[in-house]
């Protein structure tokens, strides 16, 4: 049921403008993630891909690579954590404050807070 909650999106792999890319296709209407060059698009229907390499052709992008995103176990780790109500985002967000990682629910013979 957790994986239901991570919605369907397609990876794509960009060489030159990728910025404007990202800017057309958020403008026809798609949903854009984007780090870098690799950009991860809600899938919104049948013609998702039609949409993408249409705004790719439109802006001169080059998409080197499409293919449909799969979630990781860190996704579904990161959907559970925010259903349980806890603020976690990323895997890079627990590293930056490991004294609030550390802090979990148990109780205190184990080392919690009871």
């Amino acid at each position: 049921e957790d994986l239901k909650a991570i919605d369907r999106e397609i990876e794509i792999h960009v060489w030159g403008g990728a910025t404007r890319l990202a800017q057309a296709m958020e403008a026809d209407g798609l949903t854009v993630r984007r780090e870098g060059r690799v950009m991860r698009i809600a899938h919104m229907g049948e013609d998702t891909t039609t949409r993408i390499l249409r705004c790719a052709a439109k802006t001169g992008a080059q998409v080197r690579r499409m293919h449909e995103y799969e979630a990781s176990l860190e996704d579904l780790f990161l959907v559970i954590m925010e259903n349980l109500g806890y603020e976690i985002k990323t895997s890079e967000d627990l590293l930056a404050s490991p004294a609030l990682a550390r802090k979990v629910d148990a109780p205190a013979h184990m080392g919690g807070g009871g």
